[in-house]
């Protein structure tokens, strides 16, 4: 898409991008307790999560994890469980630091994330919700960033074209619906490419040479 278009708002995922990705690493540690491999124990927590509803707010955390248990055969507590899920959410400060420096440009900045309402808890932990303008969680919106139609919904939200929002999201499959929606995406892959790429949308972005130290990669 054309790097000339007006932009108005950028929105970020959680998992991945934000912060470390808590929910796939939290899984592989849980699958080492169980008959699956690694590779098979994300799988099949990735999609019981959006097939028993949880991830949209149609049902509730108790259920995933009793499924997740009768599945797998591991053990633990739904708070044992959860913990390792949300300790492996590493906030990553040069990425708070982007979106800082967005709203001083007066960008909108949102949050747009499947993570349940444990992105609610993550918030208690660490108080990042502040540095964002939306916070758009499937969990309230009802609906997942596996559906396209998730996207005119945040966009009428924020009030504007969906050609003027970038989306940065670690999962090709979620930019591929973006985009396909008329959204600009950036794939993230590295802390260097996502500073590349948004220089493409604002050449004066990341001045601040804190941004640029190798405190994440």
């Amino acid at each position: 898409m054309n790097k000339n278009s007006v932009i108005d708002a950028v929105l970020f995922d959680f998992g991945g991008v934000i912060a470390e990705e808590g929910f796939m690493k939290g899984l592989r540690a849980m699958a080492q307790k169980s008959k699956y491999t690694s590779d098979e124990f994300v799988r099949l927590g990735n999609e019981i999560i959006h097939s028993c509803g949880y991830v949209a707010g149609m049902t509730t955390e108790d259920l995933y994890w009793d499924l997740i248990r009768e599945e797998t055969g591991i053990r633990g507590s739904n708070e044992e469980l959860r913990n390792e899920i949300l300790s492996r959410f590493i906030l990553r400060p040069w990425v708070i630091g982007i979106v800082d420096e967005l709203r001083s440009r007066e960008i909108v900045t949102g949050i747009l994330s499947d993570q349940t309402n444990w992105l609610d808890e993550l918030e208690e932990r660490h108080h990042f919700f502040s540095h964002f303008h939306f916070i758009f969680n499937s969990y309230y919106l009802g609906i997942s960033k596996r559906e396209r139609k998730i996207f005119k919904k945040v966009a009428d939200s924020i009030g504007t074209a969906l050609n003027r929002i970038i989306f940065i999201d670690d999962q090709e499959e979620n930019c591929r619906r973006a985009g396909l929606e008329g959204i600009h995406t950036l794939l993230y892959v590295s802390k260097e490419k996502l500073i590349k790429d948004l220089k493409e949308y604002f050449p004066e972005l990341c001045g601040n040479r804190s941004l640029l130290r190798d405190e994440e990669n």
